[in-house]
């Protein structure tokens, strides 16, 4: 039998690969339904968010699509299985995009960084076991599904050879992540970091490099500029320049949610990064942390983080 041409065996490749994703998020999506947060203390968000899907306010400024989303999804599941709660099953939909997330991750690395799919497999029990994946796929938060956009929008821009379309589509991709949380704006710049140097190992390329990064600007900018204009000027009434942006911006024109560059700032991301990996909550149960979260003024809210480990001993911590 003649042998498979290169293109036909790509092919195959890539259905195997994205069956093999799709297999291992089986097992995570499982972790995650299984260790679902039944309250509401591991986040002190998740109230806030559960009470405004509930009551239809669909449209966050910093997270415009999230509440509209879990609400579809809500309402779909509880025609089918009207006894299954609020809590549960926007948690659910959560925890289906963090084992959706880690698929997309498995894929980086058996597709882009070349590395066989057991070993993929087990490096992502990495992701999967931090506290941070762990933690937004358990619980009523609005962080995982535009993570998953964002890794998505990696995964497309990352192929051996860059067209137009293969640039719009990642672009999508992306707009729809900031449509999730606006925070992945700063996603722009890998992005075009990664546009530039494909187009520098591609020589003689029909796109050269700043039309590429022009056109994926552009369509990611109207993917999510487009629906929120349409929804904070005509659906929500915020038809001036004025109330627009005082909505647009919401909390984040308030001074406590932002730390101004200094020395502190290193502690602060090694601190963060470490808090994804491991949690830290349990440091919460330590009598000098209490004794530190005292002197802290009252716009550092941690009282969240004291009520999940009010009755862990500090030996065990």
């Amino acid at each position: 039998m003649p042998a498979d041409s290169p293109d036909k065996r790509l092919r195959n490749g890539t259905l195997s690969d994205h069956s093999f994703a799709l297999t291992l998020a089986v097992p995570f999506l499982l972790l995650f339904l299984v260790t679902q947060a039944g309250t509401m203390s591991p986040a002190h968000d998740s109230m806030c968010y559960l009470r405004m899907i509930e009551r239809g306010e669909f449209f966050h400024e910093h997270h415009l699509l999230y509440n509209a989303a879990a609400w579809l999804w809500m309402e779909f599941w509880q025609l089918l299985v009207p006894s299954l709660g609020a809590i549960t099953l926007i948690s659910w939909l959560n925890g289906l995009f963090g084992a959706l997330t880690l698929s997309v991750f498995a894929l980086l690395l058996v597709r882009r960084a070349g590395i066989g799919r057991t070993p993929a497999a087990v490096a992502t029990l990495l992701p999967a076991f931090s506290f941070g994946i762990w933690f937004y796929s358990i619980t009523i938060e609005v962080y995982i599904i535009a993570l998953f956009f964002v890794l998505a929008a990696m995964y497309v821009l990352t192929r051996n050879q860059l067209d137009a379309r293969t640039v719009i589509f990642a672009a999508m991709l992306h707009g729809v992540a900031m449509l999730f949380h606006q925070l992945h704006l700063f996603f722009l710049f890998p992005a075009l970091y990664i546009i530039m140097q494909s187009r520098r190992r591609e020589n003689g390329s029909a796109h050269p490099a700043w039309r590429l990064a022009l056109l994926y600007t552009a369509t990611a900018g109207l993917t999510a500029l487009l629906p929120y204009l349409f929804i904070g000027w005509y659906v929500l009434g915020m038809n001036t320049p004025e109330r627009y942006l005082h909505w647009l911006i919401g909390y984040g024109a308030r001074g406590d949610f932002w730390n101004a560059p200094g020395l502190s700032l290193l502690p602060k991301i090694v601190l963060g990064y470490g808090r994804s990996l491991v949690g830290a909550d349990f440091l919460f149960a330590l009598q000098p942390t209490l004794e530190m979260i005292e002197r802290l003024p009252p716009s550092k809210w941690l009282a969240d983080q004291e009520f999940v480990v009010r009755r862990l001993p500090e030996w065990l911590a």
